[in-house]
């Protein structure tokens, strides 16, 4: 499996700033999106994969950050799915602009 980084990360004041719903600092998903050292761990994810064979890879932070908002919530796996599409404050960490595909051809992880 191939991975593809994407080093482009934007700031949590830049989310939400299309649906005019800013998110605030002192939000703990924020603060906790903002503690974490996602760039270090993006690269140990990075060592497990090669470089040229098989289907990319997701994001690391998409797939920890889903993982962590289902866990600390209680969710199911669609659950997770919809309450990411439906929270800004949780797109943060999964590096989402906020779409989530709809479509059953679509997939999110």
């Amino acid at each position: 499996m191939v991975y593809r980084h994407s080093p482009l990360q934007l700031p949590f004041e830049s989310f939400g700033a299309g649906l005019s719903t800013p998110l605030s600092s002192n939000n703990e998903w924020v603060q906790l999106a903002e503690a974490m050292p996602w760039k270090a761990l993006d690269e140990a994810y990075q060592l497990e994969f090669t470089k040229n064979a098989g289907r990319a890879a997701k994001p690391f932070r998409l797939l920890y950050g889903a993982i962590l908002i289902q866990q600390r919530m209680g969710l199911t796996d669609r659950g997770v799915v919809a309450a990411i599409r439906d929270r800004g404050q949780w797109n943060i960490h999964t590096k989402s602009s906020g779409r989530i595909p709809n479509k059953k051809s679509e997939t999110l992880i």
